[in-house]
């Protein structure tokens, strides 16, 4: 059975990863359009940590898309998030789920008041964004 990867970008653009990850990768990728953050149901902001709630929005990815057994789906998030028990989650998926989140924020070193990775993810400030 092939799978498929579907890579949904959620407040930014991504350029050229659906390529490059068919060439390295025996699957299918396919890179949907991106979702506004405002689209994000809001329900699933904390305004008190001022993050978004991880498990919630696995399960709206989940719910909004409805991937069948051989799609596996990546959400790439550019804002922080948490699970419960937890201060922040870098990344989180669903066990034996189709569903799975990235969170780029904590992953970039000027989160920490360091000088910019050369090799680090890039930013809202020198990539597109669709917030």
């Amino acid at each position: 059975m092939e799978i498929t990867i579907i890579i949904q970008p959620i407040s930014f653009v991504l350029s050229s990863l659906e390529q490059k990850l068919s060439k390295d990768f025996d699957s299918t990728f396919k890179v949907l359009p991106p979702i506004k953050k405002t689209l994000v149901p809001i329900s699933s902001f904390d305004k008190n940590r001022r993050q978004w709630k991880s498990d919630e929005i696995l399960d709206w990815l989940l719910y909004k898309n409805k991937p069948n057994r051989s799609t596996i789906m990546l959400a790439i998030c550019d804002f922080d998030a948490y699970s419960d028990g937890l201060n922040f989650v870098f990344g989180q998926a669903h066990i034996f789920g189709r569903v799975s989140a990235i969170y780029l924020p904590r992953l970039r070193q000027e989160f920490y008041s360091l000088k910019t990775n050369i090799y680090s993810i890039p930013s809202k400030n020198n990539q597109r964004s669709s917030t």
